[in-house]
């Protein structure tokens, strides 16, 4: 597969959008949760623990890579000519924050890019949602 220069800038550019977006995002949420808001409530004692719905700073990316290599079933698009889409390449996974993931992921033909949104469950396992995906 031949790849152009201006393939690679509109792959440049892509990825530069989603980060973009990713941080307005990251911004927008921040600010919202910074406002001042009433006098908060007491919250009544649950019997319930709470979950933890973010990994550690240290385990983060080495975990979120590994779990999202072995999950072809969150892209939204068949591959083409016999290929099978997936995410073959830990250098083309991005932790972007505590919460998104920007990632490719190909064919060997085709490929597009996600952005993502993690959380854990109650077993401690990561919970994936597809925010956007497109094939390029």
């Amino acid at each position: 597969m031949r790849v152009t220069t201006g393939q690679i800038a509109l792959s440049a550019l892509n990825v530069l959008l989603a980060l973009a977006l990713a941080l307005a995002l990251f911004s927008v949420l921040r600010a919202a949760d910074a406002a001042p808001t009433e006098q908060p409530q007491p919250v009544p004692e649950s019997p319930m623990p709470e979950v933890e719905t973010r990994l550690p700073p240290q385990q983060q990316s080495e975990r979120l890579v590994a779990d999202l290599l072995q999950r072809d079933d969150l892209i939204p698009f068949e591959g083409t000519l016999g290929g099978t889409m997936g995410f073959y390449t830990p250098d083309n996974v991005y932790v972007l924050s505590e919460r998104w993931v920007y990632a490719r992921f190909e064919d060997g033909h085709i490929g597009g890019e996600m952005l993502l949104e993690y959380r854990l469950d109650a077993a401690g396992q990561i919970d994936w949602t597809v925010l956007s995906a497109e094939l390029h």
